[in-house]
């Protein structure tokens, strides 16, 4: 029997078995010796006594007893029990390759290794086996898992290849997209920190989410001495948002120039978002326009939490609700324009903030809440507002990071004159 890689998967004993006919254990030695001269191919023949496996004979062991001077003579008429083995090698035809294998590598029995063996199933005969052919078997089990071996080494290595490649690229990736990130950090920061935000009636906070923040802060005063100013937070946030809030930022500061009145300026910045921005993108904002001359605020709130107005305590004089949709949704008319009229005493403030800052999250759940911005906007100690409230905030976080981008803008209603 010759086996190649093209007759294998060679797994049991089973798979090596040679059907034999068993002799009786009173058959005589002559008749078995018939039987290995009529067919050369048999190499081994089974002994049975009352169907039971009681032995092996072994051709080569079998003739070599009768050989030589008398030995016929002696041997030929006893029953073949004389010459067999009664201790053979019985395994079942389950048994894998390379435990057969050990077991004719015993060095107890070294002599199993010149004889066969008796394959089984339940007890029951099914044939024998060569030890030769379990050689040959494992021989090519080794060679196939070297081979499989090598397969897997060389599979592992392109792997590690494919890997390293892919994490370099992913590393200029990385490289290339912090470059572009910290450039466009620097064309928005310069878009949005205009010298008017120097203003000394204005303070100001930015906690983002991300490197980048959809929130953003502009304020300037009109040749006539009106003083703009707005709150925006686009939707999402990191760099996308970010981006999104380029248009309104380079419109206000243009149109405040141009002295456009609170409701032209509300409706140019709508229909410019309305041709830039994508169907599900959208600013929400709060913009205000104080005229110290006229000691009036005008106001204009679109999908952002309210607009407080306080005394010069820090005290909440009145809360004005958004009534309006954010910008870039729809296209505005004189409703969506419409605008409110405050009156103003001296040493009030108006305080705008992201939804950001009232829906911050502690890690229990539990929002900041709009209760704990009217507290710490309370004029008391050394500390502004704006410290005041970053603390409370930081602590409400507790080393968190937010899920959104928090901001806040004060303004103070000093009536003295700023340059534009």
């Amino acid at each position: 029997m010759t086996y190649t890689t093209a007759s294998f998967p060679i797994r049991t004993a089973g798979d090596l078995c040679r059907q034999t006919l068993a002799v009786d254990v009173d058959t005589r030695n002559r008749d078995v010796y018939e039987v290995f001269e009529d067919d050369a191919m048999i190499m081994n023949i089974p002994v049975t006594e009352n169907g039971r496996i009681v032995g092996l004979i072994n051709r080569d062991s079998f003739i070599r007893n009768l050989a030589g001077r008398f030995r016929w003579d002696l041997f030929s008429k006893k029953r073949c029990s004389k010459l067999m083995d009664n201790s053979p090698l019985i395994v079942d035809t389950e048994t894998p390759v390379p435990d057969l294998a050990r077991q004719l590598l015993d060095p107890d029995k070294p002599y199993r290794l010149s004889e066969g063996f008796i394959i089984t199933r339940a007890d029951e005969l099914l044939g024998t086996g060569l030890t030769s052919d379990v050689l040959a078997a494992m021989t090519i089990l080794e060679k196939m898992a070297s081979d499989e071996l090598r397969r897997h080494r060389d599979t592992l290595s392109e792997i590690i290849e494919e890997r390293t490649r892919e994490l370099f690229l992913a590393r200029q990736t990385e490289e290339k997209q912090r470059v572009e990130n910290t450039v466009a950090k620097e064309i928005i920061d310069r878009l949005m920190l205009r010298p008017s935000l120097q203003d000394d009636r204005l303070s100001y906070w930015f906690l983002p989410a991300e490197r980048f923040s959809g929130d953003v802060i502009a304020a300037a005063q009109s040749g006539a001495g009106v003083h703009y100013a707005m709150l925006a937070d686009a939707t999402g946030h990191g760099l996308t948002p970010a981006i999104s809030i380029v248009p309104v930022l380079t419109l206000f500061y243009h149109l405040v120039a141009q002295e456009p009145g609170l409701d032209r300026l509300v409706s140019e910045m709508n229909r410019e978002l309305r041709q830039t921005l994508p169907a599900d993108r959208f600013v929400a904002a709060s913009l205000v326009a104080i005229d110290p001359e006229k000691r009036s605020c005008r106001y204009w709130q679109g999908g952002m939490p309210d607009l407080l107005h306080l005394d010069p305590k820090g005290e909440v004089k009145q809360r004005y609700p958004s009534f309006h949709p954010p910008l870039g949704i729809l296209d505005f008319d004189q409703h969506t324009t419409e605008i409110g009229e405050i009156v103003v005493d001296p040493g009030d403030q108006f305080v705008l903030f992201s939804d950001g800052l009232d829906e911050a999250t502690s890690p229990s759940g539990e929002e900041f809440g709009i209760e704990r911005i009217v507290r710490a906007l309370r004029r008391n100690g050394a500390q502004t507002q704006i410290e005041v409230l970053r603390d409370a905030v930081t602590q409400h976080l507790d080393n968190s990071s937010p899920h959104d981008d928090l901001s806040l803008l004060v303004i103070d209603c000093a009536y003295h004159e700023v340059a534009p």
